[in-house]
């Protein structure tokens, strides 16, 4: 009988995220659920290459008090926790701790579910799944389910588990 939090995103990085993991608040219907359909999504995974002076610049601005190498400014990153699907909750940077969410937005990633791999000239290319904040319904696993033959009812139903689509009432 109540409104529920009907959060959405983009793609996800093949399973959802607990609200309670990402934001803190706990929202019933806002729990993981399998999303498969999302990596035969055009963009569910995506790189970027960064230079190590990129790096820099892009950590210490939203990071200033980060103590950070010049030369190979990830090498001060500490990725702290996951989310069972594979998010990043929490990071060290140079010091400075942060969440995965602010560390994606520092570095312009889609999401906060990624991996680095360091290249020679301390610079890195970046490996990220998913689009958006993950928690919720992802509109291309929602655009999968259909395809497979589920109904609006049960593709809300999977996405919000617990919730239930009612008529609105019609009072005078």
């Amino acid at each position: 009988g109540e409104k529920v939090c009907a959060c959405f995103f983009a793609i996800s990085s093949g399973q959802t995220d607990n609200a309670a993991d990402i934001w803190g608040g706990e929202e019933a219907c806002l729990q993981a659920v399998a999303s498969p359909g999302d990596a035969y999504a055009p963009g569910y995974m995506t790189t970027v290459t960064y230079s190590a002076t990129e790096l820099y610049k892009a950590l210490h601005q939203a990071f200033p008090k980060a103590k950070l190498s010049t030369s190979s400014p990830l090498s001060d990153v500490t990725i702290t926790s996951r989310s069972a699907a594979g998010t990043i909750l929490q990071a060290d940077v140079g010091g400075v701790s942060c969440t995965g969410s602010e560390l994606r937005m520092a570095l312009s990633l889609r999401s906060a579910h990624f991996t680095w791999k360091l290249s020679e000239d301390g610079g890195a290319t970046f490996t990220v799944r998913g689009w958006g904040h993950n928690v919720g319904m992802s509109q291309e696993g929602a655009c999968a389910l259909a395809r497979c033959g589920l109904n609006y009812r049960e593709i809300l139903a999977w996405y919000y588990p617990g919730s239930r689509l009612v008529e609105k009432s019609s009072a005078s």
